[in-house]
C-alpha cells in the first residue's frame, strides 16, 4: 500500500501557507488531478452552482492540476462561478489547505484505494464523498463521512448538511480522530522483506 504517516501529514499542515484570500464564509477543498470525469468535477461544478443559489457562503478550492484545467474553467465560468469555484493550482503542500477547510469533497466517479482521502482523514476534516465502489472501504456513512450518491443534488444536500450542523462535523471529526488511519508499519515489512533477501 501506499504509506500514510498522519505524524508527517500534520507536521507538514502546520508548517506551510495556506489560503491568502480574506474570505470569511466556508471554505470547501478538493484535492487531485484535473481529470474532469473520473474526478467528478463537473458534479462539484453544478453543486456548487446549487449551493451558491441556495446562497450559502462558500469557496470552493481545487488544488491540483492536470489536462482538463482549461475546460474545466470555461465550466466554471459558463455558470458564472469564477468567484467561488477556485482552482488554485498544483501546491507542492497542500495539507495546511486542507487543514484550514470546513469540508472536504471528494465527488469522484471512480476511485481505488485514495491516498487523498487517507490523508485528509489524517487531518480529521468533515467529508463528502461520493458512493463509488471502494468508498465503504475508507469511510463509514453518517459516522466518518457523508456518503452522496452519484449526482450533484447528492452532493450538494450532502455539503448542506454539514454547513448547516456544526455539530456533526464535530462528530465525524471526532470520530476519525479516534480511528487508526496511517500505515507506518508497512515500512517495516517492506524493509524485512528486502534485507531477508
Amino acid at each position: 500500500e501506499n504509506i500514510c504517516s498522519p505524524r508527517s501529514i500534520r507536521s507538514l499542515a502546520d508548517s506551510g501557507t495556506s489560503f491568502s484570500d480574506q474570505w470569511d464564509g466556508f471554505r470547501l477543498v478538493t484535492m487531485g488531478r484535473l481529470d474532469i470525469f473520473y474526478k467528478g468535477l463537473d458534479w462539484a461544478i453544478e453543486a456548487c452552482a446549487l449551493l451558491k443559489e441556495k446562497k450559502f457562503p462558500i469557496r470552493w478550492y481545487i488544488l491540483g492540476d492536470g489536462v482538463s484545467r482549461n475546460e474545466l474553467q470555461k465550466m466554471i465560468d459558463d455558470r458564472g462561478l469564477h468567484d467561488t469555484f477556485i482552482l488554485l493550482g498544483p501546491q507542492i503542500n497542500p495539507y495546511p489547505f486542507i487543514k484550514d477547510c470546513d469540508v472536504y469533497v471528494q465527488p469522484s466517479r471512480v476511485e481505488g484505494k485514495s491516498v487523498a482521502l487517507d490523508e485528509v482523514k489524517a487531518l480529521a476534516k468533515p467529508v463528502v464523498v461520493t458512493r463509488f465502489s471502494t468508498v465503504l472501504d475508507q469511510f463509514r456513512d453518517n459516522e466518518t463521512a457523508l456518503i452522496a450518491e452519484m449526482s450533484p443534488e447528492s452532493i450538494a444536500e450532502k455539503i448542506a448538511m454539514l454547513l448547516e450542523n456544526e455539530s456533526l462535523r464535530n462528530t465525524l471529526c471526532r470520530n476519525l480522530t479516534a480511528e487508526k488511519v496511517g500505515n507506518e508499519e508497512q515500512v517495516e515489512l517492506f524493509k524485512k522483506y528486502i534485507t531477508s533477501k
